[in-house]
């Protein structure tokens, strides 16, 4: 199987494509976009390869527009426009429990280590992606079903998973190394 980066004609994002299809829709303009060889900008047999490709080529394509260009950049799929920050919390991964309660904490499974951390924070698109980077550092690779364990345990909507997974592996976040498995970029 082939895959391939092209690149939307309206808002101009890198996407990524299995190349047996001849169509895709971009997911940050909506854009249908027929896809012919002259369209393909980089190709290979490797998902996650692609993946990283697109990834920089996003985030060259953001820098390029300047600070601002997220504010002004307004679709629909607004849930996933992000700044680039790092992984979230305060890096000691202690989900604001003291010393005490450390070995409690561990013992918990990761959906409910990775929830208990961002308890007091809201449903963003930021918390979206420190969701899955702990999701993805827990459990290396992970399921769809797990993606919406975990979203569930953080009151978001989950009837939005595949749709949640599909525009991160789009912006090259995650990659799906086996159909129904996924994994974070690395540097990600």
């Amino acid at each position: 199987m082939k895959f391939g980066m092209i690149q939307c004609k309206k808002c101009r994002h890198a996407l990524g494509i299995d190349l047996r299809f001849k169509s895709t829709k971009c997911p940050f303009c909506d854009l249908k976009l027929s896809v012919t060889p002259p369209d393909i900008k980089y190709q290979s047999m490797s998902e996650k390869e692609v993946s990283v490709v697109i990834s920089k080529f996003n985030r060259q394509l953001e820098a390029d527009k300047g600070k601002d260009a997220k504010t002004k950049h307004n679709t629909k799929n607004d849930w996933l426009e992000i700044p680039e920050t790092g992984a979230g919390g305060d890096g000691n991964g202690d989900g604001d429990a003291g010393d005490d309660d450390v070995k409690v904490y561990e013992d918990l499974d990761p959906f409910k280590r990775i929830a208990i951390k961002y308890k007091n924070e809201t449903e963003s698109p930021q918390l979206l992606k420190k969701l899955v980077t702990d999701l993805g550092r827990e459990l290396g690779e992970f399921t769809g079903d797990d993606l919406q364990k975990l979203l569930s345990a953080c009151a978001f909507n989950i009837d939005k998973t595949d749709q949640y997974l599909e525009q991160l592996k789009n912006m090259g976040i995650i990659y799906e190394p086996k159909m129904g498995r996924y994994k974070m970029i690395e540097g990600m």
